[in-house]
């Protein structure tokens, strides 16, 4: 698994099994953020997901509140 992984898994909205988090538990940390800061990059200059998720911001807050 690298960093193009990570990427392809949030651009599909996958839901790991717990072998890909295991897999990515061992991987080097920077593969990790570089795969993240990818799919951030992309978000960013995807105006028309950004529309998307404008309409649902109480779902937002939601997914805030599972990751904290």
């Amino acid at each position: 698994m690298n960093k193009w992984h990570i990427y392809e898994m949030l651009k599909r909205h996958e839901i790991p099994t717990t072998e890909t988090i295991e897999e990515i538990e061992n991987m080097n940390a920077t593969e990790v953020k570089e795969g993240l800061l990818e799919w951030f990059t992309l978000l960013s200059r995807d105006k028309n997901y950004q529309s998307q998720r404008a309409k649902k911001p109480m779902e937002l807050r939601s997914i805030y509140k599972v990751l904290n």
